[in-house]
Protein backbone atom coordinates (compact mmCIF):
# COMPACT_ATOMS: atom_id res chain seq x y z
CA UNK A 1 0.00 0.00 0.00
CA UNK A 2 1.57 3.87 -1.21
CA UNK A 3 1.97 6.91 1.58
CA UNK A 4 -1.12 8.25 1.14
CA UNK A 5 -2.98 4.79 1.34
CA UNK A 6 -1.49 3.61 4.79
CA UNK A 7 -1.61 7.17 6.15
CA UNK A 8 -4.90 7.30 5.21
CA UNK A 9 -6.66 3.99 6.59
CA UNK A 10 -4.32 4.91 9.68
CA UNK A 11 -6.41 8.08 10.29
CA UNK A 12 -9.74 5.48 9.61
CA UNK A 13 -8.57 3.30 12.36
CA UNK A 14 -7.48 5.31 15.30
CA UNK A 15 -10.59 7.58 14.40
CA UNK A 16 -12.81 4.39 14.71
CA UNK A 17 -11.30 3.55 18.12
CA UNK A 18 -11.82 7.46 19.10
CA UNK A 19 -15.39 6.69 18.08
CA UNK A 20 -15.89 3.23 19.91
CA UNK A 21 -13.40 3.46 23.17
CA UNK A 22 -13.54 0.14 24.02
CA UNK A 23 -10.66 -2.52 22.30
CA UNK A 24 -11.38 -3.34 18.89
CA UNK A 25 -10.15 -6.09 16.92
CA UNK A 26 -8.57 -6.14 13.55
CA UNK A 27 -11.12 -7.50 11.70
CA UNK A 28 -13.93 -4.91 13.81
CA UNK A 29 -11.30 -2.40 12.01
CA UNK A 30 -10.65 -3.76 8.49
CA UNK A 31 -14.46 -4.19 8.41
CA UNK A 32 -15.29 -0.85 8.71
CA UNK A 33 -12.27 0.44 6.47
CA UNK A 34 -13.23 -2.05 3.95
CA UNK A 35 -9.91 -3.44 3.71
CA UNK A 36 -8.15 -7.06 4.88
CA UNK A 37 -7.61 -7.53 8.18
CA UNK A 38 -4.17 -8.42 7.30
CA UNK A 39 -3.46 -4.91 6.17
CA UNK A 40 -4.81 -3.41 9.21
CA UNK A 41 -2.28 -5.88 11.52
CA UNK A 42 0.87 -4.28 9.96
CA UNK A 43 -0.57 -1.19 10.01
CA UNK A 44 -1.21 -1.73 13.55
CA UNK A 45 2.81 -2.56 14.04
CA UNK A 46 3.18 0.92 13.08
CA UNK A 47 1.13 2.51 15.19
CA UNK A 48 2.41 0.79 17.62
CA UNK A 49 5.39 1.12 17.58
CA UNK A 50 5.17 5.00 17.50
CA UNK A 51 2.90 4.84 20.75
CA UNK A 52 -0.09 5.95 19.25
CA UNK A 53 -2.24 2.25 20.27
CA UNK A 54 -2.08 -0.30 22.36
CA UNK A 55 -3.08 -3.80 21.73
CA UNK A 56 -3.89 -6.41 23.67
CA UNK A 57 -4.36 -10.53 22.90
CA UNK A 58 -6.76 -12.57 24.38
CA UNK A 59 -10.43 -12.88 24.62
CA UNK A 60 -11.31 -9.36 26.18
CA UNK A 61 -8.07 -8.12 23.85
CA UNK A 62 -8.14 -5.62 20.84
CA UNK A 63 -6.20 -2.05 20.00
CA UNK A 64 -7.30 0.93 22.08
CA UNK A 65 -5.78 4.59 21.52
CA UNK A 66 -2.45 5.05 23.60
CA UNK A 67 -3.73 8.00 24.45
CA UNK A 68 -6.55 10.95 24.40
CA UNK A 69 -7.46 11.36 20.64
CA UNK A 70 -6.93 15.08 21.15
CA UNK A 71 -3.49 14.51 21.67
CA UNK A 72 -2.86 12.61 18.46
CA UNK A 73 -1.98 14.79 15.84
CA UNK A 74 -1.94 14.11 11.87
CA UNK A 75 1.47 14.83 11.77
CA UNK A 76 2.34 11.96 14.30
CA UNK A 77 0.09 9.41 12.03
CA UNK A 78 1.57 10.45 9.23
CA UNK A 79 5.19 10.04 10.66
CA UNK A 80 4.57 7.16 12.36
CA UNK A 81 3.41 4.93 8.76
CA UNK A 82 5.43 6.79 6.08
CA UNK A 83 8.45 5.81 3.99
CA UNK A 84 10.99 7.84 2.77
CA UNK A 85 9.44 9.26 0.04
CA UNK A 86 6.11 11.03 0.11
CA UNK A 87 5.05 10.98 -3.73
CA UNK A 88 6.71 7.33 -3.91
CA UNK A 89 8.69 6.22 -7.00
CA UNK A 90 6.89 4.89 -10.17
CA UNK A 91 10.13 3.24 -11.59
CA UNK A 92 12.92 1.63 -9.74
CA UNK A 93 15.05 1.32 -12.83
CA UNK A 94 14.66 4.67 -14.98
CA UNK A 95 16.47 5.03 -18.40
CA UNK A 96 20.23 6.49 -17.28
CA UNK A 97 20.71 7.30 -20.91
CA UNK A 98 17.62 10.09 -20.48
CA UNK A 99 18.06 13.21 -19.02
CA UNK A 100 14.75 13.00 -17.66
CA UNK A 101 15.04 9.11 -16.18
CA UNK A 102 18.12 9.91 -14.63
CA UNK A 103 17.66 13.16 -13.28
CA UNK A 104 14.18 13.46 -12.31
CA UNK A 105 14.21 11.95 -8.87
CA UNK A 106 16.68 13.97 -7.20
CA UNK A 107 14.97 16.97 -8.79
CA UNK A 108 12.04 16.54 -7.42
CA UNK A 109 13.28 15.91 -4.39
CA UNK A 110 15.21 18.88 -4.15
CA UNK A 111 12.12 21.02 -5.64
CA UNK A 112 9.70 19.71 -3.67
CA UNK A 113 11.32 19.26 0.08
CA UNK A 114 9.99 23.03 1.11
CA UNK A 115 6.17 22.64 0.10
CA UNK A 116 6.38 18.96 1.36
CA UNK A 117 7.96 19.51 5.43
CA UNK A 118 5.27 22.66 4.99
CA UNK A 119 2.55 20.39 4.46
CA UNK A 120 4.00 17.30 7.06
CA UNK A 121 4.47 20.72 9.72
CA UNK A 122 0.63 21.58 8.70
CA UNK A 123 -0.54 18.20 9.70
CA UNK A 124 0.46 19.17 13.14
CA UNK A 125 -2.95 21.27 13.80
CA UNK A 126 -5.30 18.75 13.37
CA UNK A 127 -6.20 15.81 15.18
CA UNK A 128 -8.15 12.59 15.61
CA UNK A 129 -10.41 14.57 17.43
CA UNK A 130 -10.55 17.17 14.74
CA UNK A 131 -11.39 14.10 12.51
CA UNK A 132 -13.96 12.21 14.38
CA UNK A 133 -15.84 15.86 15.22
CA UNK A 134 -16.15 15.89 11.07
CA UNK A 135 -16.78 12.40 10.45
CA UNK A 136 -19.87 12.91 13.51
CA UNK A 137 -21.46 15.81 11.50
CA UNK A 138 -23.59 14.32 8.65
CA UNK A 139 -22.87 14.75 4.76
CA UNK A 140 -20.15 17.19 5.31
CA UNK A 141 -20.37 19.71 1.52
CA UNK A 142 -17.47 18.72 -0.45
CA UNK A 143 -18.42 22.17 -2.46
Amino acid sequence: MKDNGRFILAIHMLTLLAEKQVPLSSNIIALSAGVNAVTVRKLMGQLREAKLIHTQTGVKGGTTLAKDASKITLKDVFMAVRDDSLFGVYSDNPSQECSVGRNLKSTLSHLLRDPVNSMINSLDNITITDVLNGVLIPEISSD
